[in-house]
């Protein structure tokens, strides 16, 4: 846990077990506590690979079901268009739009977004 991230474990002691120095602790006290750390926390979440809460993936669907059930009695809804995005599929990435479609790009470094300014920008 400490290679993955240490921050998330630092904050997660200190939200969960108001612990400021988990160092100060003999290493098998802090292994327990941070093996006893919810699901939800900061660093279990990190090593699953999760990014957001199992409450804010079920909020989403229930947005979802929500503003699907409005949909259907829509004009729009009646005549099967212009389906409502998900919310929840957003979130986990497995949207149907790829972040292409939507104009993101991402880069390693501020040298990389520069460069590529410099080329939108024809700088």
């Amino acid at each position: 846990m400490i290679a993955k991230d240490e921050d998330a474990l630092m904050a997660d002691f200190m939200e969960f077990y108001h612990i400021g120095d988990w160092r100060a602790f003999p290493i098998k006290t802090s292994a327990a506590l941070a093996f006893h750390l919810p699901p939800e926390s900061r660093i279990k979440r990190i090593l699953s690979g999760r990014t957001w809460s199992m409450d804010t993936i079920l909020l989403a669907a229930i947005a979802d079901r929500l503003g699907h059930i409005i949909w259907m009695f829509s004009e729009d809804g009646r005549k099967g268009r212009n389906h409502p995005d998900s919310l929840a599929a957003a979130l986990s990435g497995d949207g149907t739009k790829k972040d292409a479609d939507k104009g993101l790009q991402t880069f390693a470094s501020s040298e990389d977004f520069t460069a590529r300014w410099k080329a939108i920008t024809q700088q």
